[in-house]
């Protein structure tokens, strides 16, 4: 891994990426949003009006599974296809 990488703005180093894989290994039970929800708190990750930056937490952690450095639980609600019927 180089150095550094960045992915949602942010500035990730092999620490910062262990710390992730860390916290997956530590509650195994929990779903991709506890997790991106609890990173958010740990590294007071908020918006401008002081929200958690969730979806952004969520964004960064699927990126860093594709690009093989963590690997999530699995998806955890199936969602119905919207448009099928169109």
């Amino acid at each position: 891994m180089p150095e550094k990488i960045e992915i949602q703005g942010r500035q990730l180093s092999q620490t910062d990426i262990d710390e992730i894989s860390r916290l997956i290994c530590s509650f195994p039970g929990w779903s991709r949003y506890k997790l991106s929800r609890q990173l958010c708190v740990q590294w007071n990750w908020r918006n401008y009006k002081g929200q958690l930056k969730d979806i952004a937490s969520r964004s960064l952690l699927r990126k860093l599974e594709m690009r093989g450095y963590i690997e999530l639980p699995p998806k955890s609600k199936k969602y119905p296809q919207r448009m099928k019927d169109m």
